[in-house]
């Protein structure tokens, strides 16, 4: 993950995901411009009864469009011999080998759906997303993230996001 060089910037956009009434994720999307449509970095926030349970740094690592439905097949669908790369127990990224976080010691297929509604600019607009989430140790015995989502857009754009993270410690963050 390359850490953005200031993590200080503009929250120009921000997503809500309500996975059940207990469980609401909040996506801050921040910029280094207050009129940018690229974000930085991502600060996702996990809510769990209305209480902070955790906070993770992503940054964008790669867009990838699948152009066949083979290449879609291998994101979404795999084969009889291959899990789909999105719910599999493992992706390679970089040469980096990343293990699924979600129900890891399951030998099937993990991932959820979900509907993000974003506000920005004072707009409402909701994406698609299929995400799972997988992990790598580094160092010193912290997680590095890979959030590998297929997002379809207002505007029915549909393509892969990979997003790396990590996760911030309360005494981290600080929000002016």
């Amino acid at each position: 993950m390359d850490l953005p060089k200031n993590l200080k910037g503009y929250i120009t956009a921000v997503g809500t995901i309500k996975l059940d009434e207990n469980l609401h994720i909040y996506n801050v999307y921040v910029s280094d411009k207050i009129d940018s449509k690229n974000f930085l970095y991502t600060l996702k926030i996990e809510l769990v009864n209305g209480v902070i349970s955790v906070a993770k740094l992503f940054t964008h690592f790669n867009t990838i469009n699948p152009k066949t439905v083979k290449e879609w097949e291998e994101w979404l669908d795999g084969d009889e011999d291959k899990y789909p790369k999105i719910g599999g127990l493992e992706i390679q990224l970089d040469g980096f080998v990343y293990k699924r976080i979600w129900e890891k010691d399951k030998d099937e297929i993990v991932r959820t759906k979900y509907i993000e509604n974003i506000i920005k600019d004072f707009d409402h607009s909701e994406t698609l997303n299929i995400v799972s989430l997988y992990g790598r140790e580094l160092e010193g015995g912290e997680i590095e993230f890979a959030y590998i989502s297929n997002i379809e857009d207002a505007e029915l754009n549909n393509y892969i996001r990979i997003e790396l993270g990590v996760a911030v410690r309360e005494n981290e963050l600080v929000v002016l």
